[in-house]
């Protein structure tokens, strides 16, 4: 009877010590690696892009009718954001953009008797913005709305009875638009973005235009 009695004991002692021993080697949930990594937005950044646009124009240069130019656009912009606790990200961010390949040449005439005058060749160049910026993190996407001040330089090349030279003016206007921005590492994130531009009519010599403007773009940037 006393050695069943020992052995009894002698195996719950064991048995207890296995488990102290676990509960030892078991890692706490402190110690567990972290899942998810967390992005903050906040801190300077630039960036390049690249894409395309298609340019509306219409007044009395093209008798009332609405032309389309559509062309390439290559890009850099700069700015500055700050992450809130609620993950709002604010920011302010300017850019400056190349269009290339948009010219069009037109026939011109007299608009009182409708006499040939030459051709005219019509087409934008440099443009640029500062916007301010509205957006929501999840985690590393941040999805963003974008508006601010644009402007855009169009550039009108004459052949005409009337005028012959390459002539430029600034059109300026508002931009609106949205975007998501992606950060494949703290630092280096991709970029996607639509952007409607409105610039004001303006008189161009003796003549009046309208324009607008359909731009989507994408780009690589860093943050810091």
């Amino acid at each position: 009877m006393r050695l069943v009695l020992a052995t009894v004991i002698a195996a719950l002692t064991a048995s207890t010590a296995s488990a102290a021993d676990l509960e030892v080697l078991r890692p706490s949930i402190s110690d567990q690696p972290e899942t998810m990594r967390t992005i903050d937005w906040s801190g300077p950044e630039f960036g390049i892009t690249a894409g395309g646009n298609l340019m509306q124009a219409d007044g009395e240069k093209f008798f009332g009718r609405t032309e389309d130019f559509k062309g390439a656009n290559f890009g850099a912009f700069a700015g500055y954001q700050q992450q809130l606790n609620n993950n709002v990200v604010l920011g302010i961010e300017g850019d400056v953009t190349y269009t290339t390949n948009n010219a069009r040449t037109f026939d011109t005439y007299d608009v009182s008797t409708m006499n040939y005058l030459g051709t005219d060749e019509f087409s934008t160049d440099w443009s640029g913005s500062v916007r301010a910026r509205v957006g929501y993190a999840f985690d590393n996407l941040l999805l963003y709305t974008t508006g601010g001040y644009a402007v855009t330089r169009v550039v009108d090349k004459m052949d005409t009875t009337v005028a012959v030279g390459t002539y430029h003016a600034n059109y300026h206007g508002v931009t609106i638009g949205a975007g998501a921005d992606y950060a494949f590492t703290d630092t280096i994130f991709g970029r996607a973005e639509y952007r409607y531009n409105k610039f004001f009519e303006r008189q161009f010599g003796s003549i009046e235009e309208e324009l607008s403007q359909h731009v989507v773009s994408f780009g690589v940037g860093m943050k810091f």
